[in-house]
């Protein structure tokens, strides 16, 4: 009797591994389904009706300040699906001085494939930050509204969300001028 009980336990044990493991490879590789629906082409995430909304950002969340220092947060970078692209004048800057410019068709061009191809599409979403400390939150519109990945060093690093960050930078852009920008979150964005 005490062997048969045995038995099932491991067999059901087993089944419970064996099922944990298909749904996580499973939610792996499909993603849900806002994710889903633009892993093989990004494009889908414009959305026509609503071209005033960014379809990428990047926004940081200040740390908890110490007393006597400033609190640093911000905008560090935005991309509209008509070129358009405003980001902080330097990274020390973020929060304070703001510039505009455009981005020539195929810049937009590589910045969409650029972030198709650092795969973060593929992976879950997630927006958890350690508590107090500062992180970066990355943001895609996709067809089913925009979808979040947050980045805090040491903490918790993504490389993903620091390497579309750092592109997103760095891409060279035109028509460059100084522009005002409210510190504040835009939640409007999220909608």
């Amino acid at each position: 009797m005490r062997r048969a009980v045995v038995l099932i336990f491991l067999a059901v044990v087993g089944i419970v591994i064996a099922m944990s493991l298909t749904n996580r490879q499973t939610t792996h590789r499909s993603g849900p389904p806002a994710v889903r629906d633009v892993v093989s082409e990004v494009r889908l995430a414009f959305d026509k009706d609503r071209p005033s909304i960014p379809f990428t950002f990047v926004y940081m969340y200040p740390k908890y300040p110490l007393p006597g220092e400033d609190v640093v947060g911000g905008l560090k970078v935005a991309v509209w699906q008509d070129g358009t692209v405003v980001r902080a004048r330097s990274t020390a800057e973020v929060g304070k001085a703001y510039i505009q410019g455009r981005l020539k068709p195929e810049q937009l061009d590589k910045v969409v494939r650029s972030i198709e191809r650092a795969g973060i599409l593929a992976t879950r979403p997630d927006e958890s930050s350690p508590m107090h400390a500062a992180s970066d939150v990355l943001k895609i519109r996709t067809r089913g509204g925009p979808v979040a990945w947050s980045h805090s060093v040491p903490a918790k690093e993504n490389a993903q969300v620091k390497q579309i960050e750092e592109m997103l930078a760095t891409i060279d852009i035109s028509d460059i001028r100084p522009v005002t920008w409210e510190s504040r979150y835009p939640s409007e964005w999220d909608e």
